[in-house]
């Protein structure tokens, strides 16, 4: 069988460039897999995101951002093992941000490992200290710890940023209560109310705490 002349030059240019270049390198392959994740991800489709991301991490494994999303994939279907295992990855490769610390964090929390989600926490915190949403997440740490006074202090930090948040004058008020300083917690859960709490508890404390 005869090849003719600009066939042949074709599949030899062809054969040339794919053999210096590559014709759909790891890289190139893994980049489409995390572009597929995340438009899965934007449809909450979390299923086929982990599938895509899980490509785009086995074709190049140091995607500290792949790793990453598909961390925010698994907290999102509960799988909070797999989303500490992956933040975990993700931070070791680079991808060392406020929220993947965050993240790592509440994964750490759900899985009842309250004092390394507290160190998380906290070094979100330093990252970034802005994050109305890690001083709250540190505060119910705290709280869990049976750590008051430093909840009060976590609460307050999230008041200062967001000071007409009335779940977080609640709170603070719980928290003032277990250390048995009532003016303090009646003030913060009638600002509570005054904020648009409608808390049929809340108001029975604030009714004990005045008596």
């Amino acid at each position: 069988m005869k090849i003719d002349r600009i066939t042949g030059i074709v599949f030899i240019v062809f054969a040339i460039g794919c053999g210096i270049i590559g014709c759909a390198s790891d890289s190139q392959r893994a980049q489409t897999a995390f572009d597929a994740g995340v438009s899965a991800q934007e449809l909450e489709n979390h299923s086929s995101a982990v599938s895509e991301f899980t490509e785009a991490v086995r074709l190049d494994p140091q995607m500290g951002e792949a790793f990453y999303r598909r961390g925010l994939s698994h907290a999102v279907e509960g799988n909070h093992r797999l989303a500490m295992d992956d933040f975990g990855d993700a931070i070791e490769r680079g991808e060392d941000t406020a929220d993947a610390f965050y993240q790592r964090g509440l994964a750490y929390l759900n899985l009842g490992s309250n004092k390394l989600a507290l160190d998380d926490f906290e070094r979100s915190i330093e990252i970034d200290p802005s994050e109305i949403d890690t001083h709250y997440a540190r505060g119910i740490t705290l709280t869990a710890m049976g750590l008051d006074f430093r909840a009060v202090e976590a609460f307050t930090d999230a008041i200062a940023l967001e000071p007409e948040e009335d779940d977080y004058y609640v709170l603070r008020g719980l928290s003032q209560i277990r250390r048995g300083r009532n003016e303090e917690a009646l003030a913060d859960l009638e600002r509570a109310v005054e904020l648009g709490n409608d808390n049929a508890e809340v108001r029975s404390l604030i009714e004990e705490l005045r008596k």
